[in-house]
């Protein structure tokens, strides 16, 4: 349910706002210094709301009639220097997208105050040219924003409606396009002119939302705003905002709360106060109360400040570490969490219990564009566990890792002292520290052998977790990978399957598992079948966007939890393609096997139902497949058998070679085949199914159907025997015994 309208001055239709021109503000102040062409070509690009190319932005000036002080119509040239002097006044914000390419964008904090200044001095008419008051029934995003700008500038209620007109649009979206539009520092006159309580209620919590994640200062009358509304979930919101800055008694008196809002609050403020011990057990508890959750977890921000404190028990102390795992596995199973900073703790937790710390870094430059968790919980990685890898060059280098290192937690600690974040500058600065403080986040590691943190590890197996899980008795999930052969195609299908009845689960969209929603449920297995996704050529409307074919089918080599369509397991192997030889007539014929492999550069093959094997052409097959495509039929004959022999020889090393005939080949071994049956078992939670086969090439090589195979002569009163098999070939015994 809504809340009721906000008591804000609502100005009349197309009413004119005050320009709000205070001499004491810099930017208003360095918007009236310009020249007269320099803020009208401010204008034009404020009514664009993304960034245009120098081509784009003299197109602008032509169509709203701007021109040189001679008159002249400019052009990407005479533009050049009023671009790079409204750059370095600040004004205009320059993007290389790429090393040949630049982008001109005005930020809304800048285009709101430069539309209002035209607005005053009955400069902004010229440029709305022919602005139809029926809207497509397409959704324009740089249109609205325009719209959005105009509407709030000039009071006019009936623009602001025709903007976000459409219904589909869900409140994270909304938000979105009007922050996008209209900046994260409002004037309140501007919350009168959306359509509704819902946009205004969206807007300001997603304001209050970044103000949480980036740090940042949100002014009072917008958390008033907030407060207004009554809605519980805001409320929170706002509390959350002021108990990171230190403000805990504030943050307690506000209410209504949902349900744990104030455990999580508490959470938060001894997170604020650096008391690690009474945050990890204040979060401790606050879990512990939630029967009624199958998964019980902290969200949000409490959730990672519970996270930190975590990570300190867990750096020095085995009982801690045993806490830090039992979250991990609740924050998986719920999916509720950022994946970003439990991704780095799951990578720590491995560390302190005796794992070789990783190569790879895990700070980037990005790192200052995203939330402060997810760069505070990347600094402490390097800094804890100093590895030599840079992400983004490809080369060993730890005083470059150390430099972004410092270069992240300096922006970081400049933003938290500026929004007045005091706890969240102290960490970042002592992780800037030599030495950092004993009581910071910094110094709670200690590096231990690898042998006395797996010992201290498996102290604590015996021995009971600090904290409950709660959820254990919930069903497990995990995710499966549906694949289903048709032809020499396979199509692969992502599942999650809830519960030891469950056969294949519910199919979830490969946008989800790539957004990193249930990156819990998500092992190196899965992510290099995820990797494999491809863009989907055939997309029609309302399609995926990507699909998952031949790259994903051979990272399921090996992959433990593969079904079939019936849901059933499925061992997925990789299977040799060969060259073959056989001898016809007066000559040789070559051809390849899988005989598919000349038109596919993967063939799949169902060879059981409880088994599909994959052959992968190399380079080599694949220009041989190029050279019987072109000839159809490769018949050699005899004259050119020793040819035939070297350059096949030459082969032996990167493609499997099945001879036939008496061809001699270097590199090709006789290999006995084994006639031992073997049976195949596989378990789908409810049955257990038995397959007999022969692994003529022993266990890890190919598995075929007892009786299948090539007859050879042999003495059937002799006891059954297989010849021997040149790179595998040969008939197989049938055991009668067996059936």
């Amino acid at each position: 349910m809504l809340a009721p309208a906000v008591a804000t001055p609502k100005p009349p239709r197309r009413a004119q706002p005050s320009p709000r021109a205070e001499p004491d503000d810099p930017l208003r102040a360095a918007i009236a210094a310009l020249e007269a062409v320099d803020r009208d070509l401010l204008v034009v690009l404020a009514l664009v709301v993304k960034p245009v190319t120098r081509t784009d932005w003299t197109e602008l000036a032509k169509r709203g009639g701007i021109t040189q002080p001679g008159g002249n119509a400019f052009d990407t040239k005479a533009l050049e220097p009023r671009c790079v002097r409204l750059a370095d006044a600040g004004l205009v914000v320059v993007h290389r997208p790429t090393p040949h390419q630049i982008l001109y964008g005005v930020p809304p904090e800048i285009a709101m105050p430069v539309l209002i200044q035209a607005r005053a001095e009955d400069r902004l008419a010229r440029f709305l040219g022919d602005r139809s008051p029926r809207r497509g029934a397409w959704f324009d995003p740089w249109m609205t924003g325009a719209d959005l700008r105009l509407a709030a500038v000039m009071g006019d209620l009936e623009l602001a409606r025709r903007a976000l007109g459409f219904a589909h649009l869900d409140p994270a979206s909304v938000a979105l396009h009007i922050i996008t539009a209209l900046g994260r520092t409002p004037e309140i006159d501007w919350f009168a002119v959306l359509p509704s309580d819902a946009h205004r209620m969206a807007y300001v919590a997603a304001i209050v939302q970044l103000g949480i994640a980036t740090l940042t200062r949100v002014p009072e009358p917008l958390l008033a705003l907030a407060l207004a509304f009554g809605d519980r979930s805001l409320n929170l919101e706002v509390a959350r905002l002021l108990a990171l800055g230190g403000q805990a008694e504030r943050a307690a008196a506000i209410e209504p709360l949902p349900k744990y809002g104030a455990e999580g609050l508490a959470v938060i403020s001894a997170f604020h106060a650096g008391d690690w011990a009474r945050t990890a057990a204040l979060g401790h508890a606050a879990i512990a109360t939630m029967k009624g959750r199958k998964r019980p977890t902290l969200p949000d921000v409490e959730g990672v400040c519970h996270l930190f404190a975590t990570l300190v028990a867990a750096a020095g102390d085995p009982l801690g570490l045993s806490a830090l795992r039992a979250r991990l596995e609740a924050v998986a199973q719920s999916g509720r969490a950022l994946p970003g900073p439990y991704r780095v703790a799951g990578v720590l937790h491995d560390t302190f219990a005796g794992a070789e710390p990783p190569e790879y870094a895990k700070c980037t430059p990005e790192d200052r564009a995203r939330g402060w968790d997810e760069a505070l919980a990347n600094c402490l990685h390097d800094r804890w566990l100093e590895p030599t890898h840079s992400v983004h060059a490809a080369r060993s280098d730890r005083a470059e890792i150390e430099a972004l290192v410092h270069a992240n937690a300096s922006h970081w600690r400049a933003h938290a002292e500026a929004g007045g974040f005091a706890a969240h500058a102290r960490e970042f600065a002592a992780i800037l520290a030599a030495e950092a403080p004993a009581k910071s986040i910094a110094a709670a590691f200690r590096r231990r052998p690898a042998w006395e943190a797996a010992l201290a590890s498996l102290e604590t197996l015996a021995g009971a977790s600090v904290a409950e899980d709660a959820g254990a008795t919930a069903a497990p999930r995990e995710l499966v990978w549906e694949l289903a052969v048709l032809g020499h195609r396979v199509f692969v299908t992502p599942r999650i399957r809830a519960g030891v009845r469950a056969k294949k689960g519910q199919s979830v969209p490969l946008s989800r598992l790539q957004g990193g929603d249930d990156e819990g449920l998500l092992t190196d297995a899965d992510r290099r079948v995820i990797a494999g996704a491809q863009p989907d050529r055939w997309r029609r409307a309302g399609g995926h966007a990507f699909e998952l074919d031949d790259a994903a089918a051979l990272a399921l080599v090996g992959h433990p939890r593969v079904v079939g369509p019936d849901g059933l397991a499925i061992a997925v192997e990789r299977g040799p393609a060969k060259i073959r030889t056989s001898r016809v007539g007066e000559g040789t014929e070559v051809r390849l096997s899988p005989a598919a492999l000349r038109d596919h550069a993967l063939v799949v093959v169902q060879a059981t139902p409880a088994r599909v094997v994959l052959y992968e052409r190399t380079p080599e097959l694949t220009r041989l497949a190029e050279l019987l495509a072109r000839v159809g039929t490769l018949a050699v004959p005899d004259e050119g058998r020793d040819r035939l022999a070297q350059a096949l020889s030459r082969l032996t090393a990167t493609a499997s070679i099945e001879v036939e005939g008496d061809l001699p080949i270097a590199g090709a071994t006789d290999v006995v085949a084994d006639p031992t049956p073997v049976l195949q078992l596989a378990w789908d939670g409810t049955m257990l199914t038995v397959r007999a086969a022969v692994a003529p090439l022993g266990p890890d090589g190919p598995h075929v159907r007892p009786g299948r195979g090539r007859h050879a002569p042999h003495d059937p009163r002799s006891r059954p025997r297989a010849p021997p098999l040149r790179g595998g070939a040969g008939r197989l015994p049938d055991p009668g015994w067996l059936r």
